[in-house]
């Protein structure tokens, strides 16, 4: 992140990393807030759509199941990398532990919210995928970020290598 003297830069790069978060937990809120009939019908077009596409033949409602699942897995694991940028680009201590808190917390009040739609229910197993799925966004996260860094340094280290004997007779 570059830092300019009158700090535009790093505060529009922090204010898009929040907005991004805050748009990705209105997506989770709209869909939670839809009435089970309507939810079911959308993860039942999305099971017809992949049973299509890949030529299986497979129960629907088996499947539908699996792809709820899925979903809850995905959208919280992006939601962890999301809420980890923005934390980090805000310089936040321990970042990844304070991205954890925030999206099992958000995933809580999900499921609570849940209980007030109509057809709807709360899933404490729910939170479990959702929390599993914000666990491997976050170590995905570092050890991307992590080889990033080690080649970072590799790279670095070869240039100075390489430049070093040019530099001996200055």
């Amino acid at each position: 992140m570059t830092h300019r003297e009158d700090g535009r830069k790093v505060t529009r790069n922090i204010v898009v990393a929040w907005i991004l978060v805050i748009i990705w937990m209105g997506l989770i809120f709209y869909f939670s807030n839809q009435p089970a009939d309507q939810s079911d019908e959308l993860s039942s077009c999305i099971a017809k759509l992949t049973i299509g596409s890949l030529g299986f033949n497979v129960d629907i409602g088996y499947l539908d199941f699996y792809i709820r699942k899925s979903a809850h897995f995905c959208i919280y694991l992006i939601l962890a990398v999301l809420t980890l940028v923005a934390l980090k680009q805000s310089n936040v201590s321990k970042a990844e532990v304070k991205a954890f808190i925030i999206c099992v917390l958000y995933a809580c009040s999900d499921e609570a919210h849940q209980l007030f739609i109509l057809g709807r229910s709360g899933q404490v197993r729910d939170v479990f995928i959702d929390s599993t799925g914000v666990a491997l966004g976050l170590l995905l996260y570092i050890l991307l970020h992590e080889l990033m860094m080690r080649r970072k340094a590799r790279m670095a280290k070869k240039t100075e290598l390489s430049e070093w004997p040019s530099n001996k007779g200055d």
